[in-house]
């Protein structure tokens, strides 16, 4: 009720002095209007909000849901849309032939749901330990994941790669990340981006992907979107 009123402006606390990040996703769920970030951090929260302000053209503008500009709109009370994503393989994996000393990375995709509270939610993979390399070493899973989603237009959905290590932290290898809303049934090749938001292909051959299936199907107009 109060972001119908006002503008409001949230921003890092002073005392993150590693200039680390909150999630963003609490803050646009209330409908705040300016959600501030420290872009020099490059951690999983800048990935999120580059991932939905890739919507409306990039333009950095996007217009509120509607249960959040007017009052007479209901907020949603159960699930409005099924999304299914079948993580299917990986391609150009040459490009992380250095994650690993020797052989290539050991992969596994994480498939996170943010936006409102209720829609949060994350599946795992299996981890892809083959190691041979060239062409043949290009990891394939065929794992499929079920998200019902209450607010599609908050809803965002992240993929973020690993290799997993046993003596120490996984290495993080790649995200992508692109408002629900926007999309629609098949099968999708998605492009990969590094820590900084660049995209790791360009002069690299085989530029590096994600292959997924993606199933929608929103109730509210009982069709598949």
């Amino acid at each position: 009720s109060f972001t119908k009123r006002h503008l409001l402006r949230c921003y890092p606390a002073g005392r993150r002095i590693m200039s680390d990040n909150y999630d963003p996703s609490p803050a646009w769920s209330i409908g705040a209007q300016m959600v501030a970030l420290n872009f020099q951090a490059n951690d999983m929260p800048t990935w999120i909000n580059r991932g939905k302000f890739s919507a409306n053209g990039g333009s950095g503008y996007i217009l509120k849901p509607k249960h959040l500009l007017d009052p007479s709109a209901p907020k949603p009370s159960e699930p409005v849309c099924a999304l299914s994503v079948s993580v299917i393989a990986g391609s150009g994996w040459d490009n992380f032939k250095d994650a690993e000393l020797m052989g290539a990375p050991d992969t596994y995709v994480r498939v996170t749901i943010t936006g409102c509270v209720s829609d949060a939610k994350t599946f795992t993979t299996s981890v892809f330990t083959d190691q041979r390399t060239g062409p043949r070493a290009q990891p394939y899973f065929n794992e499929s994941f079920k998200f019902d989603i209450f607010d599609v237009d908050l809803a965002l959905l992240l993929f973020t790669v690993y290799d997993k290590d046993t003596v120490s932290a996984d290495d993080f290898l790649a995200q992508y990340c692109c408002p629900v809303s926007m999309l629609r049934s098949g099968v999708r090749i998605l492009p990969l981006y590094d820590e900084d938001g660049k995209y790791i292909g360009g002069n690299k051959q085989p530029n590096p992907c994600l292959v997924v299936k993606i199933h929608r199907s929103d109730s509210s107009s009982n069709n598949s979107s």
